[in-house]
């Protein structure tokens, strides 16, 4: 089964079982393969520990959670040189309620140690994290 976690419907994305984020303590634990979540950045940063544990329990063992969130280091840059506009800067940051460095989400992550980073990459300001539960 493939999730997408969603706060609200224009969050949904065709191709995945999409659900509200207030309804994840509904699926049983250890039985999804993938779950997608690109709203991390707007999730508070007292709530995102609790929540990402939550999310991390039910996948099960070689299933993946792909993390979407906003990538500082990039748009730092960009914004530090001129190569973005205001109005992209200002569109990006919009929705954004707790700002997640990449090394928070792997200082969490490092509290699951069955997870391992598959991929990471950047594209258009966005850091996406391929986390993969390994085999224990």
């Amino acid at each position: 089964m493939k999730i997408n976690i969603c706060l609200s419907e224009k969050d949904t994305i065709q191709g995945y079982n999409n659900i509200a984020i207030d309804q994840i303590n509904n699926l049983v634990n250890g039985s999804v393969s993938e779950i997608l979540f690109k709203q991390l950045d707007s999730i508070s940063h007292a709530d995102r520990g609790s929540l990402l544990s939550n999310i991390l329990s039910k996948i099960k063992y070689t299933g993946l959670l792909i993390i979407e969130v906003l990538d500082t280091i990039s748009l730092g840059k960009d914004m530090s040189n001129g190569s973005v506009s205001s109005k992209t800067v200002s569109e990006l940051l919009q929705d954004i309620v707790s700002v997640q460095y990449e090394f928070d989400i792997m200082e969490l992550i490092g509290n699951f140690p069955q997870y391992y980073v598959e991929h990471r990459y950047s594209h258009n300001y966005k850091l996406i994290l391929h986390l993969r539960k390994a085999i224990q």
